[in-house]
């Protein structure tokens, strides 16, 4: 079963539905002094009519314009990690082709589960190669903000980290990759704050709010010798047949 491809502004829907569903249902981190003036504008912001231009969407006063970074390296065909999921899933819908012509094969065995279990690890990330990735595709969009002439007074990146997997480089609890803990990243976005009003970063079910005019106090906050690392990203795909009795 091949996975449908998303149409373009299906991903930055989600992130921003996601982001939507934490704000109600979860607690958020922002620090963003008295402008609770941004929970509205993320509420209410309305997709870019035309999908192929910047921003992705628009509200009044400003916009928010998402992207998706990652722990993964990238080259020329694209990031590692989804080359090499790309790569599985084709080899997984063969794989369930093939086990359903088996239990085809199989008799009838009353009262019986079979199961096969199809997993994907990828481990070669690494909190560099999401530097890299964060630079990069922030400074492209910086690049498509200088260009844009719409109403940018309230200008919001949306950062999707999904596919960061990043957590604090120490024991168990393991703590995850939160935006406000990296001193190097926040003092890169702080150069851009004559452009840029926040960032939005979010990951599962994480997310942070920075109004960029701030990230100075945030970076008074943040524990001295704090390390990142990649971690594991994994899938798992159950197959079953239920032979019931009836």
């Amino acid at each position: 079963m091949e996975e449908k491809k998303k149409q373009r502004g299906e991903s930055e829907q989600e992130c921003l539905n996601a982001v939507r569903k934490i704000l109600s249902t979860k607690e958020c981190w922002a620090y963003i002094g008295d402008d609770l003036e941004i929970f509205n504008n993320i509420r209410n912001a309305k997709p870019n009519e035309n999908l192929n231009k910047f921003p992705d969407f628009v509200f009044d006063g400003g916009f928010i314009e998402h992207f998706e970074v990652t722990s993964s390296e990238q080259t020329k065909n694209g990031f590692v990690y989804k080359l090499d999921e790309i790569d599985f899933n084709k080899d997984k819908d063969l794989k369930i082709k093939e086990w359903e012509e088996d239990c085809k094969k199989q008799k009838f065995n009353p009262n019986t589960i079979i199961t096969k279990e199809l997993n994907f690890n990828f481990d070669k990330g690494s909190y560099d190669y999401y530097v890299a990735s964060f630079k990069k595709n922030f400074e492209k969009h910086i690049e498509s903000l200088k260009k844009y002439n719409g109403d940018k007074n309230k200008g919001v990146f949306l950062i999707d980290g999904k596919n960061a997997n990043l957590h604090i480089e120490m024991k168990p609890p393991i703590i995850f990759y939160r935006l406000i803990y990296d001193k190097d990243i926040l003092q890169y976005i702080y150069q851009f704050k004559d452009c840029l009003e926040y960032v939005i970063f979010t990951s599962i079910e994480r997310l942070d709010i920075i109004r960029i005019s701030l990230i100075p106090k945030i970076l008074e906050r943040i524990p001295k010798d704090i390390k990142f690392k990649a971690g594991r990203i994994s899938s798992h795909t159950i197959l079953a047949r239920f032979d019931l009795k009836i």
